[in-house]
């Protein structure tokens, strides 16, 4: 199993939108992340988002590059403080691969639990509309890569 973890991209304030939806940057950016990911990789079969706008509309932007606007689903418990286990469990549980687009810090909770078993040991810092790309080899998950939106 692959998995795919994607910090939503740069929003709008609160003053410019108070749904805080994508900015141009964070449109543009995920965009060209999305191309990236899609030329490195088989796509994952399935994109999950929270339910704020900025995590739906980045969803949005990976699911039309990668997935023909398929296989994206709002999951109800990947908000900003919720606890990641219930998401463990499903990843466990599952063969599929799968794009996690969600907020800090719970990616980096998640990210944490599933490297060192830990919930406050991220080895790595989330950057707007980046992708770590995880692989689990015989029950150990390893950063396989990372790409971001500076890269050529």
């Amino acid at each position: 199993m692959k998995l795919y973890l994607v910090q939503h991209g740069k929003a709008k304030t609160k003053d410019e939108e108070p749904q805080r939806g994508l900015n141009r940057d964070g449109i543009a950016e995920t965009i060209k992340t999305a191309s990236l990911l899609y030329k490195t990789d088989p796509p994952p079969l399935e994109i999950f988002h929270s339910d704020k706008l900025r995590a739906r509309q980045t969803a949005e932007l990976f699911a039309e590059k990668l997935l023909n606007n398929r296989g994206i689903t709002e999951h109800p418990q990947l908000a900003p403080d919720d606890s990641v286990e219930p998401l463990l469990e499903e990843i466990r549980t599952s063969s599929r691969d799968l794009l996690i687009v969600g907020h800090l810090p719970y990616l980096s909770h998640l990210l944490s639990r599933l490297l060192s078993g830990k919930g406050d040991a991220c080895p790595v810092q989330f950057r707007n509309s980046a992708v770590i790309s995880l692989e689990n080899r015989e029950g150990k998950w390893l950063i396989k890569w990372i790409i971001h939106p500076d890269i050529p």
